[in-house]
């Protein structure tokens, strides 16, 4: 496949960027500066976008199968009001719409939005997202607008949010992931290594089974 990846700098977008090479892709990887991404592979291309303006990333969106997005607000980033996430889902979602590029997988969290029927973990719900809220509210609020935007205004674009809970540094484990439609996975781990989540991100590119959900994975 011909895939875009965004964030893929990171420590997430990195692990996405390697993974796709290994398994054959064609990756273009978007970035603030190229001198930002030092891997080198026939099938890599590297090109510098504004993540905000459409018309930056639409030529280079053509002929794509998918974009993957990585991207994340570092913690140290949390003054004032954060978009990050909601104003540049909207300028990619609408770079797709002009490249007619079809699939969308994003990263973002657990228990984003609180199910009094069906409460999250204790440790989740009433110590985690209350820190996050009382720390990092801003950033908390941006990622759920990203959500809704997607959920309420995207029904042309096949989107997949892969909500993920406290990624580790940690090789491939090999591990059976585990994915249920939802906010949240009982009964795992509250951590997951980022070649982990690389790998998942990458595997629902070829099924239809996470099209237009939020997909909550851990591992045992």
């Amino acid at each position: 496949m011909k895939l875009v990846v965004l964030g893929a700098t990171g420590p997430l977008g990195l692990q996405v960027v390697q993974k796709a090479l290994e398994e054959g892709h064609d990756v273009t990887a978007f970035v603030r500066a190229t001198s930002k991404l030092t891997l080198e592979n026939d099938r890599l291309e590297v090109v510098v976008v504004d993540i905000f303006a459409e018309d930056t990333m639409v030529p280079h969106m053509k002929d794509k199968d998918a974009v993957i997005s990585c991207l994340g607000v570092p913690k140290k980033r949390t003054s004032g009001v954060v978009t990050l996430m909601f104003e540049s889902g909207k300028a990619i979602i609408e770079a797709m719409r002009k490249a007619t590029v079809p699939r969308f997988v994003t990263i973002t969290g657990w228990c984003t939005a609180y199910d009094r029927s069906n409460p999250g973990p204790f440790f989740i719900e009433w110590i985690m997202n209350p820190l996050v809220t009382l720390f990092r509210g801003r950033v908390f609020d941006d990622v759920v607008k990203l959500e809704t935007y997607l959920a309420e205004s995207c029904s042309d674009i096949n989107w997949i949010i892969v909500k993920a809970c406290r990624l580790l540094d940690k090789p491939d484990t090999g591990s059976e992931i585990v994915a249920v439609e939802g906010q949240f996975v009982r009964g795992i781990s509250y951590g997951i290594a980022r070649a982990d989540v690389a790998r998942f991100m990458l595997s629902t590119l070829t099924t239809d089974q996470w099209n237009m959900k939020k997909v909550a994975i851990g591992v045992h």
